[in-house]
C-alpha cells in the first residue's frame, strides 16, 4: 500500500494523479480540491480560499483547509504577539509559496517577499500579486554579488550557504535588506520574518542601517547551516542584541525566536 501511495504522490502522471487525490479528499469529506494550472503548477481551492503550489510533497499540508495551514505557519512564526495596524509592512525573507502572504491579507498589510526559486516564486506572485512578477527573485545576503545557490526545492531546503545535498546549483543575484528599505523609501517596517535556511547572520548583517527601522524580528534559527547542520541563534542573537532588539516570545520545536526593538511600546 505504501508503494501505491509513494507512486501516485510522487511519479504518476497528472491525468492521474490529480483525479485520483480528488476522490481521496472526497471520499474523507475533506473540502480541499486540486487543479493543474500549468507544468508543475497546482491550484488548491476550498470553501473559502485559493492557494497555488508547485510540490506534490507539500500538498497534502492544506488538506484541513488552507487558511488554517497558513494561520498555522503565522503561529509557529510566533506573529500572533504582534498588534496589526492596516498596511503596516511586513517583509518575507524566504517566502516560498508566499503562505504569510495570505496570513496577511486578513490584517491588509502590506508584504514584500523575496524568494529566489523560479517556481515557488511564480506561486507567490499568484498567491499575493494577482500573477505580476512581483516576487523578488534575489537571494537576500550581507551584500550585492552573485553566490552559489544550492538549491533543494522539494525539501525546501535550498540555500546560499554550502548544503550536502543540492539537486542541483547554479548562480544567483543578491541583495542587501539596507539597499531594499532605502531604495523603496520604508520608513517603518513592522514584521520581518527571517528563514535564510542557515545564512540568516549574513541578512542580519547587510541590514544594519536599517534595523532601526524595524519594530519585530522573527527568525528561525534552526539547525539548517551549512553541511554541518549548525543552529544560527548565537550569532543571530549577538547582532540583535547590539542593535535594541530583545527576544520576546520563542517557538523551541522548530528553533523560532520572536525579537521585538526595545523603543516599541
Amino acid at each position: 500500500m505504501s508503494a501505491i501511495k509513494d507512486f501516485i504522490s510522487l511519479r504518476a502522471p497528472d491525468w492521474l494523479f490529480i483525479p485520483l487525490i480528488n476522490l481521496n479528499n472526497l471520499f474523507k469529506r475533506r473540502g480541499v480540491r486540486v487543479f493543474l494550472v500549468d507544468k508543475n503548477i497546482y491550484r488548491l481551492q476550498d470553501q473559502d480560499t485559493v492557494i497555488y503550489t508547485c510540490r506534490r510533497s507539500r500538498l497534502r499540508r492544506y488538506f484541513f483547509g488552507i487558511q488554517e495551514q497558513c494561520n498555522l505557519l503565522s503561529r509557529i512564526y510566533l506573529l500572533e504577539h504582534v498588534f496589526l495596524n492596516n498596511d503596516d509592512i511586513i517583509i518575507d525573507c524566504g517566502a516560498n509559496n508566499g503562505e504569510i502572504g495570505i496570513w496577511a491579507k486578513q490584517y491588509q498589510l502590506k508584504y514584500y517577499a523575496f524568494e529566489p526559486e523560479p517556481l515557488e516564486s511564480r506561486c507567490c506572485d499568484l498567491n499575493n500579486y494577482n500573477g505580476k512578477a512581483k516576487t523578488i527573485r534575489k537571494g537576500l545576503w550581507s551584500s550585492k554579488t552573485t553566490l552559489r545557490w544550492y538549491s533543494n526545492p522539494e525539501s525546501a531546503d535550498s540555500s546560499l550557504i554550502k548544503t550536502s545535498n543540492p539537486v542541483f546549483v547554479n548562480e544567483i543575484k543578491t541583495t542587501t535588506l539596507d539597499d531594499f528599505i532605502q531604495k523603496n523609501n520604508i520608513d517603518r517596517v513592522r514584521i520581518l520574518k527571517l528563514e535564510a535556511e542557515g545564512a540568516e547572520p549574513e541578512v542580519l548583517m547587510g541590514a544594519l542601517k536599517i534595523l532601526h527601522k524595524i519594530d519585530y524580528i522573527t527568525v528561525d534559527c534552526g539547525y539548517e547551516r551549512g553541511v554541518e547542520r549548525k543552529h544560527t541563534f548565537i550569532e543571530v542573537y549577538s547582532i540583535l542584541k547590539s542593535y535594541n532588539f530583545d527576544i520576546v516570545a520563542a517557538e523551541f520545536r522548530r528553533v523560532v525566536f520572536l525579537f521585538k526593538r526595545y523603543d516599541i511600546p
